[in-house]
């Protein structure tokens, strides 16, 4: 007996998105059932199973109770008899059997996500309920991707243009309302500006897109009813050093082009977990007092973050798959399927670290 699910090539798994969340994308697919000799079975059920599991027992000691740190929920569990109804014995004759089945996905369901602490999974899954033998079962992941152009269609080609003032700091940032994890290219433009060239210079600059993920348990499934919530953050493209030479001319423009790869996640939010990005600007500037024979100078950090919108792309090519782009080149790249093996690596971007001294936050947050 042989029982295997096959995914319609044309779907994509892309989620379009709108302002009201209504709406569904519809997944077509075929059941394959071959046997040898006359079955009986109660029914023949494809299923389309999503679940969200969070797990954030990492760092708690093994004596503490860890039930407020794991949840997990049913997302999406729709079910299509495709033989029988469940209730009733019938036979399904020897031979190659084939089963086409329809699902109509809302739109409303976040995407996929893997990382260690969360997990958002969908599958397709079919079973052969038989009366005296165990069930037969077969399994096939499908892989989600949101995006986000159609509800906010007006963000596509804008740029966000933000000025501010911190403690001596002038700064004018431009950056894209919105952009895609597969290949997209983020463009940023701002300019630093200091009071006073004579007694203060910009010593160095780090950029990077930041990734904020937050995790959350809602005590539904904890032994004492208790939450918990863990805040990940990380630079998945690297922090990129930039060149501070002649920084004494102020105000000094910069312009810094980052390129997307596809194990950046999309913005998301749901009660559980939650996904955001910002442009990450991480000033470091030195004064010393011109008046004072003793020479001493000091270094104040400067953090600067803009909220950026990520996305998957809505459309993918038609033929057969091109190239990945290098990352030196500006045309919007396509998107791929087997995105995380068909991209390049990530560029060696330069990090330094700034000293240690006194920080002051700029946060421009929506």
């Amino acid at each position: 007996m042989k029982l295997d699910i096959q995914i319609d090539p044309t779907f994509t798994g892309t989620l379009q998105d709108s302002p009201s969340q209504q709406g569904t994308t519809r997944l077509d697919g075929v059941c394959h059932l071959e046997i040898d000799k006359p079955m009986k079975t109660k029914g023949l059920m494809v299923q389309f199973i999503g679940i969200l599991k969070i797990d954030v027992r990492r760092g708690i000691t093994l004596k503490a109770d860890v039930s407020d740190a794991i949840e997990r929920r049913l997302l999406v569990d729709e079910r299509l008899y495709l033989e029988g109804d469940g209730s009733y014995n019938s036979v399904i004759p020897a031979g190659s059997h084939q089963y086409p089945f329809t699902f109509h996905i809302p739109i409303s369901l976040p995407p996929s996500f893997q990382t260690d602490r969360g997990n958002i999974s969908y599958s397709l899954r079919a079973t052969a309920q038989r009366t005296l033998l165990s069930d037969t079962t077969a399994e096939k992941p499908v892989s989600l991707r949101k995006c986000m152009t159609r509800g906010l269609s007006s963000l596509l080609n804008s740029r966000e243009h933000i000025e501010g003032y911190q403690d001596g700091l002038a700064f004018a940032m431009s950056t894209p309302s919105i952009v895609f994890r597969e290949g997209g290219q983020l463009k940023l433009a701002f300019s630093l500006s200091l009071p006073d060239v004579r007694n203060c210079k910009i010593k160095s600059i780090d950029c990077g897109l930041k990734e904020s993920i937050i995790y959350r348990t809602s005590g539904s499934q904890s032994l004492h009813r208790e939450t918990r919530q863990v805040s990940d953050t990380s630079f998945p493209l690297g922090m990129q050093n930039i060149d501070c030479y002649n920084s004494h001319h102020t105000p000094r423009c910069y312009d810094v082009d980052l390129r997307l790869i596809p194990k950046i996640h999309t913005d998301m939010s749901t009660k559980l977990l939650k996904v955001r990005h910002y442009v990450h600007l991480l000033v470091s500037a030195e004064r010393w007092d011109s008046r004072s024979s003793r020479n001493v100078t000091f270094t104040k950090r400067y953090k600067i973050e803009v909220p950026v919108i990520v996305s998957s792309k809505e459309s993918f090519w038609d033929g057969q798959m091109p190239p990945p782009p290098a990352y030196s080149r500006y045309e919007m790249p396509p998107c791929y399927v087997e995105s995380l093996t068909q991209l390049p690596p990530a560029p060696p971007y330069k990090s330094q670290e700034a000293e240690p001294t006194e920080l002051v936050n700029v946060n421009v947050h929506n």
